[in-house]
């Protein structure tokens, strides 16, 4: 699968928040059913798809991770981003030139804006937003292997 350009990213992540993609765990940028919830109610439990995520069904709904994959069409959950990240920085050590490369810590994955903020589909209450870093806890910046850059 060839990379995706890092702008094409950046308008992705952007037209995401725009459109207020809803937050289920395991979605990938899909419409769901409320059946497809339920099942991935029975597969990942409760704590992970809430009960009120049955009303996101007839929405497009992902995961943190499945704001990436959604573009490059490559699923991998949040470790599996940084395990096969380019590079990896202490979040401390992001600057401006690294626009679009992907805030984490371990169980959720963002990207960053090049500006002190971050696009992520944040968690059920919150859905798909667009932060100041400070509002997380990422613990490093890394640069992923699916994006030209």
């Amino acid at each position: 699968m060839p990379k995706v350009h890092v702008e094409t990213l950046m308008k992705h992540v952007d037209d995401v928040v725009k459109c207020n993609w809803k937050y289920v765990f395991g979605a990938k940028g899909e419409i769901l059913t409320r059946e497809q919830i339920r099942n991935k109610q029975k597969q990942w439990g409760k704590d992970k798809v809430w009960d009120s995520d049955l009303n996101k069904a007839g929405y497009i709904c992902s995961d943190c991770s499945g704001l990436i994959a959604s573009l490059t069409k490559i699923v991998r959950n949040a470790q599996g981003y940084y395990d096969t990240a380019v590079e990896k920085k202490s979040i401390d050590k992001k600057n401006p030139s690294m626009r679009g490369w992907a805030v984490w810590k371990n169980g959720h994955i963002g990207i960053y804006d090049g500006n002190g903020g971050y696009y992520a589909m944040e968690n059920s209450k919150e859905n798909a937003v667009h932060k100041n870093l400070s509002q997380n806890s990422f613990t490093h910046i890394i640069k992923l292997c699916d994006v030209d850059y």
